[in-house]
């Protein structure tokens, strides 16, 4: 994308590029055997449409870490199966987590839908700061002897388990550093002239007033 500002009379455009994101993907199916929360072990950046533009995702240890403070935003996905039918409370929560918060969460009972496949996705924007680990993982009550299968690629490309950063702080464009190179006089002018503005000196003539 791009931005420009017009002052005076001259014209300057700062081009600025999207940075920090990516896609990765589970790679293989993980099952889920046991209550409590569980690390989804998203593992490739490589397969399908997957990227990683600054390296900031781990595949090894299936987590992403900031690379400065500022606002994220995080989108997961995860295609999950139960092994047999149920009539018990059974619900499983996906949870996008970063560090020890919960900054996205979604639901799902298991109840209603027994052993048919369900797509849970959850989205989440977090203020966060420089080095904090944010990573996937699902949550899950009532599973007793029954597992949850986490379909990964191998489970086919309709609707695969994934973890996606779609937006990092560099990516917003600093105003006042790509300001245009005019002199003082002429950005004041074009101020007054766009604002209706008046400059009045002060007595001690040390600073101006608009």
């Amino acid at each position: 994308g791009s931005m420009y500002m017009t002052l005076a009379s001259e014209q300057e455009r700062t081009i600025f590029d999207p940075s920090h994101r990516c896609l990765a993907y589970l790679n293989t199916a993980q099952t889920i055997n046991s209550n409590g929360t569980t690390l989804i072990t998203i593992n490739t950046d490589s397969a399908l449409d997957g990227f990683d533009e600054n390296n900031n995702f781990n595949t090894t240890t299936s987590k992403y870490t900031t690379p400065s403070v500022g606002a994220y935003t995080f989108t997961a996905q995860a295609k999950l199966t139960l092994s047999g039918a149920t009539t018990s409370n059974l619900f499983a929560f996906l949870q996008i987590r970063a560090g020890q918060e919960t900054i996205a969460s979604q639901g799902v009972d298991f109840a209603p839908i027994d052993t048919t496949p369900v797509t849970v996705t959850t989205t989440g924007e977090g203020q966060l700061a420089a080095g904090t680990e944010v990573f996937l993982e699902l949550f899950v009550f009532g599973l007793g002897s029954l597992t949850i299968e986490v379909d990964g690629i191998d489970g086919g490309t309709s609707g695969p388990t994934f973890f996606r950063c779609t937006a990092a702080p560099e990516q917003a464009v600093s105003v006042p550093a790509n300001l245009p190179r005019i002199k003082q006089k002429e950005l004041f002018a074009d101020l007054c002239q766009r604002f209706n503005l008046v400059i009045e000196a002060s007595p001690a003539i040390t600073h101006f007033h608009l």
